[in-house]
């Protein structure tokens, strides 16, 4: 018999057949043993797999112990099958491995594609706007977080600046009709991100912090919000002979530090997307050394969702979303959710 590459045989020393090996059955006590290992009937292993699972130990632990004490054929595919199926394991294990970084693309043109978020800070609502490609940074005063609010403080921006190709968002108040309908009115596309999964709209929730100490700073030190904008939008980027301002408007703007007439003259400044994109490249290979890829979904497929409350939870595939790694979910008792792939692993 050959199972796994070993050639069973009742009697006789133990063999090789070019990279199979050949092992040794025994008889003791009406008991018959595979190299000192119980093999087991098929009435009994269901039992044995109960027992060897009686502690709910990981799928190669349970082998290990298994390969000390008991056999039969498949034992590896049954103890993996169990406690793949095993919803107490399943409900309490760790998260995903994180997968592979999908960085956003930066566009040859400023203004062009735009991250959008709300920052809170000592009870007030801001809409921080922040272009991908020159970094240029907007804040603006809301009175609630109404998509209405927003819309009004976009509408502002985009008179100065013109109107954006693509928005990159959060889901609330984004994702509403009226956001929508406002998106398609401008000829711009929203791109929301999958809830619980901020990071995908990363660039925004970066200058939500940058923001937030701006505004932090100012009221401790008693000034002005705008005055400190202005400071921060034309200080030259990381790595760029250029500021925010710059790569957006092609110059310098007046600002209350003395500053040589000549240097507000408009100049060329050469396209920067090239270079950005490159170290976001190198950032990606980085990253993904930790990462793994993994297949993705299809509808009905059975899944477990973790849930932050309940551990993994049974769900069920319903559709694909638009947006990469997002997919529509049902559970079990109805309610649908959008969730990233990060939060979903397949249930057999």
């Amino acid at each position: 018999m050959v199972e796994n590459g070993i050639i069973e045989r009742m009697d006789g020393p133990i063999e090789r057949a070019s990279n199979l090996v050949v092992v040794e059955k025994k008889s003791e006590d009406g008991i018959l043993y595979l190299n000192n290992r119980v093999i087991v009937p098929p009435v009994l292993r269901e039992t044995i797999l109960s027992q060897l699972h009686v502690s709910h130990l990981g799928i190669e632990k349970t082998k290990k112990r298994a390969r000390e004490l008991v056999y039969w054929p498949g034992i590896d595919g049954a103890i993996e099958k169990m406690i793949t199926n095993c919803d107490i394991c399943q409900r309490s294990r760790s998260a995903n491995v994180k997968e592979p970084m999908i960085p956003h693309s930066i566009p040859n043109l400023p203004f062009n594609k735009i991250g959008v978020d709300i920052c809170e800070f000592a009870s007030r609502n801001y809409l921080i706007i922040a272009d991908y490609y020159s970094r240029y940074l907007d804040i603006a005063p809301l009175k609630s977080k109404t998509a209405t609010e927003c819309i009004n403080a976009l509408r502002t921006c985009f008179a100065v600046h013109g109107l954006p190709v693509e928005i990159i968002s959060d889901n609330i108040p984004f994702n509403s009709y009226e956001f929508k309908r406002f998106c398609d009115q401008i000829g711009a596309k929203l791109i929301t991100t999958s809830p619980g999964y901020s990071q995908s709209n990363g660039f925004a929730e970066r200058f939500v912090g940058i923001a937030k100490n701006l505004i932090k700073k100012t009221n401790e030190s008693k000034k002005e919000l705008w005055l400190a904008l202005l400071e921060y939008r034309n200080t030259p980027l990381k790595d760029i002979d250029a500021s925010p301002v710059e790569l957006l408007m092609s110059r310098k703007t007046r600002t209350l530090l003395p500053t040589k007439t000549t240097l507000f003259q408009p100049r060329i400044i050469p396209n920067i997307s090239n270079n950005i994109n490159a170290k976001n490249y190198k950032s990606k290979k980085y990253y993904d050394r930790s990462a793994s890829q993994k297949k993705s979904f299809v509808k009905g497929d059975k899944i477990w969702y973790k849930n932050n409350n309940k551990g993994w939870v049974k769900a069920t595939i319903i559709d694909t979303h638009d947006s990469p790694r997002s997919y529509w979910i049902e559970l079990e008792d109805q309610t649908i959710y959008r969730r990233n792939s990060k939060w979903l692993r397949k249930r057999l």
